[in-house]
Order: structure tokens, then C-alpha cells, then sequence
């Protein structure tokens, strides 16, 4: 698995949106046959991914507004739209060289039955 081949457990990684680091950790529920077997971790947008972040203790910061547009820890990308943000931050991490390789992986994302809009998960207090 990744943490074999290059033993970054427990190593940090800088979140290339805004400069946060974050802790790379290990986890059996990653599929390690899917694309490289790491993850990223989005604890306040992925239900699965919250119930890791608690597993392993992790901050869960919301980096989107309610009305899809990013907020303050998006850095330079708040106020962008979700699909506009992700795209310029490709673009930042390409034009910093630090893109190795883009590769076309189906997610399994949650879509409206009415609209067919891709449903975001948002961390809140009820």
C-alpha cells in the first residue's frame, strides 16, 4: 500500500488551496484498488469521510459556504463557486508543478432524484 511504498503515516501534507497542513494517516477503509490507495480526507463534506475524521481524532473544518461558494480557508478561492474553485486549484497545483497526473475515476457522489444537482454533504449543528 502507499504507506509501504513510501511511509508517509504520520507525516504531514500541505493542503494546496489554502497552505493548512494536514496528517496523513492510514486506514483500512481506503480501497487501496482504487487509483493510488491514498485519499484525501473531508471530514464536513463526505459522510463516510466524517465518520473517519472521528475515528482519528481530525479537525473538520467547512471550507463552503451553505450556497455552494468557498469560504475564508479556501484562501485566494473564496467567494468562487465549488466547480470554479476546484478548477482553478488544478490550475495553481499545475502551474507550481507539483501535478504529477490527472486520471478519470468514477465517485460515487449523491445526486438530487429532482434535479439531478450533486448533492454536497455540509457539517452543521441541528
Amino acid at each position: 500500500g502507499i504507506n509501504a511504498e513510501y511511509g508517509l503515516v504520520g507525516q504531514i501534507a500541505i493542503n494546496p488551496a489554502n497552505g493548512m497542513e494536514l496528517k496523513i494517516i492510514a486506514d483500512e477503509y481506503v480501497d487501496m484498488d482504487f487509483g493510488s490507495g491514498a485519499m484525501k480526507c473531508t471530514p464536513a463534506h463526505d459522510f463516510n469521510d466524517f465518520e473517519l475524521g472521528k475515528k482519528h481524532n481530525m479537525d473538520m473544518p467547512v471550507c463552503m459556504n451553505q450556497n455552494g461558494t468557498m469560504n475564508k480557508l479556501a484562501g485566494k478561492f473564496e467567494g468562487q463557486d465549488r466547480f470554479e474553485a476546484r478548477k482553478d486549484i488544478v490550475e495553481k497545483i499545475k502551474s507550481e508543478r507539483n501535478l504529477i497526473k490527472i486520471e478519470e475515476k468514477e465517485q460515487k457522489v449523491g445526486h438530487s432524484e429532482r434535479s439531478g444537482a450533486i448533492i454536497e454533504p455540509y457539517l452543521s449543528n441541528q
